[in-house]
């Protein structure tokens, strides 16, 4: 943010975020693990905010991941239009 409030990097970006990491016990050791990573992409139409997750999800497919969801939505305080990215592995 500048000294004005407002963002000072210019649109779009993406914002990578690791939400848990949950690792599973059993009486002989560990077991699964499961991982969740939320990705949002900031953009100014939302056809290019989408086009970005695509490219996004695209990327992070090796991970074999074991669930998808998408949002898409709006920040009126940025005017910018947001996709959202959450998946899940469980290894």
């Amino acid at each position: 943010m500048n000294a004005e409030g407002q963002t000072a990097v210019s649109a779009p970006w993406i914002v990578f975020s690791i939400v848990s990491e949950n690792f599973g016990d059993t009486l002989c050791g560990p077991a699964e693990e499961t991982d969740s990573v939320q990705v949002d992409v900031y953009a100014k139409s939302p056809d290019e905010a989408r086009a970005i997750r695509e490219m996004v999800q695209n990327a992070l497919a090796p991970l074999n991941f074991t669930q998808l969801n998408r949002t898409n939505g709006y920040e009126s305080e940025t005017g910018l239009y947001r996709a959202m990215l959450e998946i899940q592995n469980q290894q």
